[in-house]
C-alpha cells in the first residue's frame, strides 16, 4: 500500500477555515483576487503555491489581527531551523 504524504498546510489556511471563510470571502477584506489567495493557501510543496508580497503581507497581518505573520507563509520546517540559528547568534 502506498502511503499518502501528509499535506502541510499554511497557517492562513487553517485560520480561515477555522473561521469559515474561503479564497472567496476573503477577496474583499483582503483586496487580492481569488486565485491569488487561493494559492497563498495551497499546501506546502505544491508548485502552485505563491507567498505573499510585503503589501499583502501586511493586509493579512492586520485583517488576522497579528494571527498571521509573515513565516507562517514558510514551511514549519524552515521556521524550527531560523528559530535555532537565532538562538544560536544570541547565545
Amino acid at each position: 500500500m502506498v502511503e499518502k504524504p501528509v499535506l502541510v498546510w499554511p497557517k492562513l489556511a487553517d485560520w480561515a477555515r477555522a473561521r469559515g471563510y474561503t479564497a472567496r470571502t476573503l477577496q474583499e477584506p483582503l483586496g487580492r483576487s481569488y486565485e491569488t489567495i487561493r494559492r497563498w493557501m495551497l499546501p506546502f510543496g505544491n508548485p502552485a503555491r505563491r507567498i505573499p508580497d510585503e503589501r499583502d503581507l501586511a493586509r493579512i497581518f492586520a485583517f488576522t489581527d497579528g494571527a498571521i505573520l509573515p513565516s507562517d507563509f514558510y514551511p514549519p520546517t524552515l521556521n524550527l531551523q531560523n528559530s535555532d540559528a537565532s538562538k544560536s547568534a544570541a547565545a
